[in-house]
């Protein structure tokens, strides 16, 4: 009876990042004091699936859809042009990422640069976002994982990573669907380098009231009070006395003498 009063939580969970904040450090089992909570593993591989399951947890992985090239095109177009209409874009990154770049792709990030500053006036950028937005969306009402969603039926869709594509895709069902969603940022500095966050969330979580007003900045329709500031979930490892480990076991995983010195 419990079981069936419980809403139920889809978690999207699509990177190691994300996977140490809500699974390692145990908040998924807190919510699912709550909720009928699944986990959603996008990109994971690892034996996590299984251990998620033995603790009495609800696993599914979405069906891999890649985006057409063209969508990836115009989205990273557009995010470049978005952080240089903000003053978000950095030489130094672009020169970092262009220098370890494969032939092909230092032609697609100097093609790229170049139409970014075309693309950063407002009339130029809104036109290609709206024309972006428009065939995401119809992309979104054409995939498979439709029918998974409308199979489990959620109360709440939350994303971790809301910049990941998969994650947008399932997001963005879910808002055709009228499901509420929550997006997560990852990171303070996602906000810095990452562009415009293409689902329009119903609630945004962030670490501070310094990345809640960039993200405001990043998109103005968005409400402040709909984004909250919460704490930072990685660094609760810091104070969890469980998750230490003794001088004696650290040497021992390393192979070292308990007299050995260690340099870092």
């Amino acid at each position: 009876t419990s079981y069936l009063m419980k809403k139920t939580l889809i978690i999207m969970v699509s990177s190691g990042f994300t996977l140490r904040n809500y699974i390692k450090s145990n908040l998924v089992y807190d919510l699912q004091k709550q909720f009928n909570v699944v986990v959603m593993l996008p990109n994971i591989k690892s034996n996590i699936e299984e251990e998620l399951k033995e603790n009495g947890l609800n696993v599914i992985k979405p069906f891999q859809e890649s985006w057409p090239l063209y969508l990836n095109f115009i989205h990273t177009l557009l995010t470049y042009a978005h952080n240089k209409k903000l003053g978000l874009w950095h030489i130094t990154q672009w020169q970092y990422d262009f220098h370890f770049a494969s032939p092909k792709a230092k032609i697609f990030l100097f093609t790229i640069n170049i139409l970014s500053f075309c693309f950063q006036f407002n009339t130029m950028f809104n036109y290609l976002k709206k024309i972006f937005l428009n065939k995401v969306y119809r992309f979104c009402r054409n995939s498979k994982n439709n029918q998974l969603i409308e199979k489990i039926s959620p109360d709440l869709i939350i994303s971790t990573n809301p910049y990941d594509l998969n994650e947008t895709l399932v997001s963005i069902i879910a808002q055709q669907n009228k499901i509420e969603t929550y997006g997560s940022i990852l990171s303070w500095d996602n906000l810095s380098y990452k562009g415009f966050i293409i689902p329009s969330f119903n609630k945004y979580l962030v670490w501070s009231d310094l990345m809640k007003n960039e993200l405001v900045l990043h998109n103005n329709k968005i409400q402040r009070d709909n984004v909250f500031s919460l704490s930072t979930i990685q660094f609760d490892f810091h104070f969890r006395k469980e998750m230490a480990w003794s001088r004696r076991r650290f040497y021992k995983h390393l192979n070292i003498k308990n007299n050995g010195k260690i340099l870092l």
